[in-house]
């Protein structure tokens, strides 16, 4: 009976500790992906401020 008991407190812990660790997980990736896209609009920027360089040579 103890063991049972002890099982059936024990299973939502065990759930509780494994969705707190994906919502952890989540918000790292989020925080991860905000990075990155701050990282590619400034490459973008730095790429639309340089200027174009035409003197490429033609090739048929």
């Amino acid at each position: 009976m103890h063991s049972s008991s002890s099982a059936v407190h024990e299973i939502p812990k065990q759930a509780s500790g494994k969705l707190e660790k994906l919502v952890g997980n989540w918000k790292s990736l989020d925080a991860d992906a905000g990075k990155m896209e701050y990282w590619i609009d400034l490459g973008e920027q730095q790429m639309a401020n340089r200027p174009a360089l035409l003197n490429t040579p033609h090739i048929d």
